[in-house]
């Protein structure tokens, strides 16, 4: 039920979001152009109506999907926990207790993220699109071939972009794993460190961790930062192809 109200809400918000250049269009046309002021109050109100639309629905999808990736993120920390608590001693004596933080919190998290946004955000996009192409489409289908040429090469970059950014986040899962082992048995045996004086040490093990993590942070982002103005450049050559 979650499900169906969170995209049913993002497409009618979706909707409304794309109806105001046609509601634009008609104020121009029929009230400006032909100094017809109830044509012009009509599409004021007409605009104004579909702000208000779209409002409301952008408030239900927003909740809805963040109550939906909630309930999940819930379920899945109670199924690990579970999980790990039925677990054999051998698989415990082989496991890093940070590690096994890491997954129920870290990747739990993640995972509601990509609930909450990337995944409902892949549908409202695919709706966009389609949505925006058949009214471009039956305006001016010309224009519309125009846009869609720069299509395949968008799409060449970000799965590029993807295929390089997918190891190395993985890397970066792993190593915020290793870096929470280190804290976890730097505090846990924080007496048997002080003990032995060995602060230092177990200092230089949590920094050579941590630095790890900022390291595989720094390369992906290195390559978002170069693919994404690539992504930018191609939608405003088709802005400027429109207008010439």
């Amino acid at each position: 039920m979650a499900v169906t109200l969170a995209l049913g809400t993002a497409f009618l918000s979706l909707a409304a979001d794309n109806l105001k250049p046609l509601a634009l269009r008609y104020g121009i046309d029929n009230g400006v152009l032909k100094s017809d002021e109830g044509a012009l109050l009509a599409a004021c109100g007409l605009i104004v109506g579909l702000y208000a639309f779209r409002g409301v629905f952008a408030f239900c999808q927003a909740y809805m999907s963040e109550y939906l990736s909630q309930n999940v993120a819930y379920d899945l920390r109670n199924d690990l926990y579970n999980r790990i608590q039925s677990l054999s001693f051998s698989f415990h004596d082989r496991s890093q207790t940070g590690q096994l933080m890491s997954r129920v919190t870290s990747d739990v998290e993640t995972s509601r993220q990509f609930l909450s946004q990337s995944l409902l955000n892949l549908f409202v996009t695919f709706g966009r699109f389609i949505f925006v192409a058949v009214i471009v489409i039956n305006l001016n289908w010309q224009l519309a071939l125009t846009v869609m040429l720069a299509l395949p090469v968008i799409g060449w970059i970000s799965a590029s972009t993807s295929a390089k950014l997918r190891p190395i986040w993985a890397s970066v899962q792993y190593q915020e794993g290793q870096y929470a082992a280190v804290l976890q048995e730097s505090i846990a045996g924080m007496r048997v460190v002080q003990a032995f004086a060995a602060e230092d040490r177990e200092f230089e093990n949590f920094q050579k961790a941590n630095w790890a993590v900022r390291e595989k942070s720094l390369e992906a982002n290195k390559i978002a930062a170069v693919r994404q103005p690539m992504i930018n450049f191609c939608m405003q050559s088709l802005l400027v192809m429109v207008l010439a």
